[in-house]
C-alpha cells in the first residue's frame, strides 16, 4: 500500500467500523474525499471485532486509543497513514457521587 496512501485510496478499501461511521466520514471528509458506503464495507456492533476484522485483513480501520494501543505495539496492526483526528465522540470515565471510584481507576492515564 506504501507509506501514506491518500484519502482516496484508502476509500477504495473495504472499510471497517462499528455501528457508527461518522468517524470514517469525518476522516475522509477532512482528506478531501466524501464518504460513500460500499458494499465491501464491514460493520459490526462491538469495537473489539473491528480490531479482529482489521488483524484477519478484512480492510482497514480507524483505531481508537488507547483501545488500539497493544494491537499496534505488538504488532498485530500497522499504522497506514499519519494522520489523526480528535474523537466527536470522546469517552468519559465515571462513577457514583456516593461512592469513591475504584481502586482500579487510580492507575489509568489522563
Amino acid at each position: 500500500m506504501g507509506a501514506n496512501p491518500g484519502p482516496e485510496r484508502l476509500a477504495a478499501l473495504p472499510l471497517l467500523h462499528d455501528s457508527d461511521a461518522s468517524q470514517w466520514r469525518g476522516w475522509l471528509d477532512d482528506g478531501g474525499v466524501s464518504f460513500r458506503p460500499e458494499s465491501s464495507d464491514r460493520r459490526f456492533e462491538d469495537y473489539e471485532l473491528v480490531l479482529v476484522a482489521a488483524c484477519a485483513g478484512l480492510g482497514v480501520a480507524l483505531l481508537r486509543s488507547p483501545f488500539a494501543d497493544a494491537w499496534l505495539s505488538d504488532g498485530r496492526l500497522a499504522r497506514v497513514h499519519a494522520r489523526a483526528m480528535p474523537n466527536e465522540t470522546a469517552h468519559y470515565l465515571v462513577s457514583s457521587r456516593e461512592s469513591p471510584p475504584p481502586p482500579a481507576t487510580s492507575s489509568l492515564k489522563v
